[in-house]
């Protein structure tokens, strides 16, 4: 979830929204007491939010990297260094 103290930080994400809607990534505007509803911590902290339930964050992104490389040429794959 995103959360934003006004519709202008909505507004901000537009563009993002889009693409995420153009690629298959379910999004949910969300107002205050929805916000509460899923997260009591952030009751009455902000008035706007994006809900992204399919969306997940990777917190060692080298790593993460590492392993879709090895298994991409495990299954065949091959790596090319482009500039």
């Amino acid at each position: 979830m995103q959360v934003f103290d006004s519709r202008a930080g909505i507004e901000s994400e537009r563009v993002h929204n889009e693409l995420r809607g153009r690629l298959s990534f379910e999004s949910q505007i969300l107002n205050g007491p929805e916000i509460a509803d899923l997260e009591p911590t952030l009751a009455g902290k902000f008035s706007h939010g994006i809900l992204l339930p399919q969306w997940r964050f990777v917190t060692d992104t080298e790593s993460f990297i590492v392993a879709l490389t090895d298994n991409f040429i495990s299954k065949g794959g091959k790596r090319v260094n482009a500039s």
